[in-house]
């Protein structure tokens, strides 16, 4: 009873010390740690020259289409075909913005060096990629969704137990049968218990022998057995039927 009552004193010491940010418990020192790096991304020279190549196409699809009209051409499947890439290079300029400089060399060297930077990103990534696959899935300090200090929680699993052993002592109360229940299973020691589940199987296997020295007729007797078999074993979980047949072997 004494150690019942100093639980919620605990309890609230644990949360006290929690709020004032005291630790009596310290955190292990730690040198040379690995932290996780960002995803590499683009490099600023790399989105220059993207901001470039669609300015370039850009300026390229609108010549063509300026060209085509200026020729008077009807060849409907070059004009549109014309039309639609022109819209599109325009749209994907704006979407980027303006570059810094406008591209001065020819299109096959702006295409060699996108190709250059865009193979230069992916080895990057790759490279970060195997380098953090080690600590692929283990937890990150100060991302829980819920934090508490240790002696935080170690309260609350004791306040749990505390509002869990109140609770059963009130029931028992209102509930005689639980309450005796309770009381007797808190002064029986297990041994006694151990010897009273044992006499109870002795007494139901003694049941079943005096049934089968009996002079009643064979169907009676496996319909009483039976039925005692079955009684006991719909009251009875699977770990309890596991125990009572080891026993009776």
């Amino acid at each position: 009873m004494r150690c019942y009552k100093s639980i919620p004193l605990f309890v609230s010491l644990c949360a006290a010390l929690s709020l004032t940010g005291c630790a009596l418990i310290p955190k292990n020192v730690e040198f040379f740690q690995h932290k996780v790096k960002p995803v590499p991304g683009p490099a600023p020279q790399q989105v220059e020259t993207q901001k470039q190549a669609a300015a370039f196409v850009a300026g390229k699809t609108a010549e063509a289409k300026d060209e085509i009209f200026r020729e008077s051409l009807t060849n409907w499947g070059l004009i549109l075909p014309v039309e639609d890439a022109a819209a599109a290079a325009e749209a994907l300029h704006v979407s980027l913005g303006p570059p810094a400089s406008p591209w001065g060399g020819t299109s096959a060297n702006l295409a060699v060096k996108l190709d250059k930077q865009a193979n230069a990103l992916d080895k990057a990534i790759d490279k970060a990629r195997d380098k953090e696959a080690p600590d692929a899935g283990k937890k990150i300090e100060g991302t829980g969704w819920i934090q508490m200090s240790y002696f935080t929680y170690v309260g609350c699993l004791l306040g749990l137990g505390a509002l869990v052993y109140g609770a059963f002592k009130i029931y028992g109360s209102i509930n005689p049968v639980v309450g005796l229940g309770g009381n007797i299973a808190g002064r029986i020691g297990s041994g006694l218990l151990q010897r009273g589940f044992t006499e109870v199987l002795e007494g139901g296997e003694k049941f079943k022998d005096m049934i089968a020295n009996s002079k009643l007729a064979e169907d009676v007797k496996n319909d009483v057995t039976g039925m005692f078999t079955t009684a006991h074993q719909t009251m009875q979980s699977r770990d309890t039927q596991t125990i009572v047949a080891t026993l009776t072997k």
